[in-house]
């Protein structure tokens, strides 16, 4: 079993930028495709400080809870 990802501040932010990046990509409602996801996984291997590496999943994972934190904090 692989380690569970942990994001640093700065993976975070170059997750953000990237996904920003690629904006275009995205279809209604900020919906990346696979490609995407792995794109970005790859874009922060070099970032890696700790836990798990960021693969497809855990990055549309942090996508998922990112949205909704900031749905939940409009209200």
């Amino acid at each position: 079993m692989s380690d569970k990802a942990c994001w640093t501040e700065k993976e975070e932010e170059a997750f953000l930028l990237y996904l920003l990046d690629h904006k275009s990509e995205a279809g209604d409602g900020a919906n990346f495709t696979n490609p995407v996801w792995q794109g970005v996984a790859l874009h922060l291997q070099p970032l890696l400080q700790r836990g798990g590496a960021k693969v497809a999943k855990s990055c549309k994972n942090k996508w998922t809870n990112v949205c909704t934190t900031c749905c939940e904090s409009k209200y």
